[in-house]
C-alpha cells in the first residue's frame, strides 16, 4: 500500500481498474477484497487525513487511545465479518452488560485505525488522503468521469450522494449525535429526497453506493462492514469469468 497527501503530478485515472471514494469501513472493505480475488490495481480517495473513517484513532505518547470522533466498540453479529476482521487484528474483549449478551463486544487491539491500514495494504491498492472526490468525479446519465475523462473502471462510493450533484435538489439530513459523527435520520421527506438522487446515478452501471452515507442508512459497524462484503460478492462474480 502507498498512502500519500493530494493527487500527485501525472496521476493516470486510466491505470486504475476500480476507484474507491472513502477510507473508511466500506471502502476499506471492498477495496481490500477486490484487490486480492481480483487483481484489480485500485486508487482509494479520502477526504481526511486518515484511513479508518469515523473508526479513527491514535495513541498518545502515554500509550492510552484516543477516539476523536467519539468510543467505538465492535459487537459481533456476524461470524464472516468478524472472520474478515480478524485478519487484520487480534482482539481485546471489553466489559459487557446485561443489555450485550447476545452481543459479545470487542476492542481492536492496536486500535481500529492500525487494523484498516492493514487491511489497506496491499500492493495494488493506492491511498490518497486529503482528497475531495466530489471535486474529480462528474456523474453524467450513464457514465462516471475522472478528472474530466470518462472512467471505465468500478466506482465504489460511500459518501453522501446529494454531495455529488453539489445538492442541486436539496440537501440530505444528518443528524448529528456525537462531534463529527453523523447518523441518517430516517424522515420520509428526507428518504424521498435520497430516492430521487439514487435514481440519478441508477443507469449508470459501474456506480456502486455503499455504506451509511451512500445507502442512506444507520448501521452499525458489523451491518456496514457486512453491506460492503455484500457489494464486494456482487463484483467478484460480475468480473469472474
Amino acid at each position: 500500500m502507498a498512502i500519500s497527501s493530494g493527487i500527485p503530478r501525472g496521476f493516470n485515472p486510466h491505470y486504475y481498474d476500480m476507484v474507491v471514494v472513502g477510507a473508511g469501513c466500506a471502502g476499506s472493505v471492498c477495496a481490500r477484497r477486490i484487490a486480492e480475488v481480483l487483481g484489480f490495481h485500485i486508487a482509494v480517495f479520502e477526504r481526511q487525513g486518515h484511513v479508518a473513517g469515523l473508526a479513527y484513532d491514535y495513541l498518545r505518547d502515554d500509550g492510552s487511545l484516543i477516539q476523536p470522533y467519539g468510543s467505538r466498540v465492535y459487537q459481533s453479529k456476524s461470524e464472516r465479518v468478524f472472520s474478515f476482521l480478524s485478519r487484520f487484528t487480534s482482539w481485546c474483549k471489553s466489559k459487557q452488560s446485561a443489555a450485550e449478551e447476545t452481543r459479545q463486544p470487542y476492542q481492536p487491539k492496536n486500535g481500529y485505525t492500525a487494523l484498516f491500514e492493514r487491511m489497506l495494504n496491499h500492493d495494488l491498492i493506492d491511498v490518497f488522503c486529503n482528497v475531495d472526490a466530489c471535486q474529480l468525479v462528474s456523474i453524467h446519465e450513464t457514465y462516471t468521469s475522472l478528472l474530466g475523462q470518462p472512467f471505465g473502471g468500478e466506482l465504489v462510493y460511500t459518501g453522501a450522494l446529494d454531495e455529488l450533484f453539489a445538492f442541486d435538489e436539496g440537501k440530505l439530513y444528518f443528524e448529528s449525535t456525537l462531534e463529527h459523527a453523523f447518523y441518517t435520520k430516517l424522515e420520509s421527506n428526507s428518504r424521498d429526497l435520497y430516492n430521487r438522487y439514487l435514481e440519478r446515478v441508477g443507469d449508470i452501471i459501474n456506480f456502486h453506493p455503499v455504506g451509511r452515507l451512500a445507502e442512506y442508512c444507520y448501521y452499525d459497524m458489523d451491518a456496514e462492514i457486512e453491506s460492503a462484503l455484500e457489494l464486494s460478492d456482487e463484483l467478484i462474480t460480475c468480473h469472474v469469468k
